[in-house]
């Protein structure tokens, strides 16, 4: 951790080591100790790659990389430690809850379609596969053919092969198009709940703007789900399914995220 105890000699470790280094829970601001490894100020020294590291110079081995994560919700960084790091975003997203959302319905409620759809993008990233390696064989064929091609009986007969395999992939993809067409159509009919449900974790995410002290965690609302899931009537219609899973787990939150509101912030 930043500024923990032990923390500039792990540093310098890494740095001579080549290790990689996590430095978790940092603020908006950086440690100045950190500034010459971020701007890559190493320079040659007898014949050692060496980089500052406060006052003193360290060996520095190139194959060094550091991580540094943070548990602000909405940190700003100024274009000064901007421009040093690469910034990558792990905040969920409303778009990708809500395809988690209904995954997770889907694969409880029709464990056999979510299956076929999982086989399906597997199948179809194979067949495009295939595809292309029958492509580039073709080309390897026709270019490395001497002569007349049209005189060429085996390489005519190879390219006859590879079309009618090239055929065969495209139909099944075809088919698999259709397969997906249906499935996406029985997904559909699960989105509305998907939906409800991922701006409702986005509801009770922005509690803690009442106060700090309302953090709920995603692992918490994914248990919370499943349990109103399981827990909700079965139906013959997949829309009257969809409503009772929504009314089962709407209770379910309210109980929970009240017993955990203070007293002054109920109504």
């Amino acid at each position: 951790k930043n500024g923990g105890t032990g923390f500039a000699r792990a540093l310098e470790n890494c740095l001579q080591f080549g290790t990689p280094l996590l430095l978790e829970g940092i603020g908006e601001s950086l440690d100045p100790m950190l500034d010459p490894i971020l701007t890559k100020q190493s320079y040659t020294s007898g014949g050692r790659l060496m980089i500052k590291l406060g006052e003193n110079a360290v060996d520095f081995d190139p194959n060094f990389t550091l991580y540094m994560t943070t548990k602000l919700v909405n940190p700003h960084y100024t274009p000064q430690i901007s421009t040093k790091v690469v910034l990558v975003n792990f905040m969920i997203t409303p778009e990708g809850l809500e395809d988690q959302m209904l995954g997770l319905v889907v694969s409880r409620d029709e464990p056999k379609l979510e299956q076929e759809r999982m086989e399906l993008i597997v199948s179809s990233s194979e067949y495009q596969r295939q595809l292309s390696k029958i492509e580039d064989e073709i080309l390897q064929r026709l270019s490395s053919a001497q002569g007349n091609i049209l005189d060429n009986e085996e390489l005519i007969a190879a390219l006859g092969k590879s079309n009618e395999a090239s055929k065969l992939i495209e139909k099944r993809v075809a088919e698999g198009v259709v397969t997906e067409t249906r499935i996406n159509k029985i997904r559909a009919e699960y989105q509305v709940l998907a939906v409800q449900a991922a701006n409702l974790f986005f509801c009770v995410s922005d509690l803690s703007c009442i106060d700090p002290m309302y953090q709920y965690s995603l692992d918490w609302f994914l248990s919370l789900y499943i349990r109103a899931m399981d827990a909700a009537p079965k139906a013959p219609a997949r829309l009257q399914r969809t409503i009772n899973i929504r009314d089962q787990f709407l209770l379910a939150l309210y109980r929970n995220v009240c017993r955990s509101l203070f007293e002054d912030d109920k109504l």
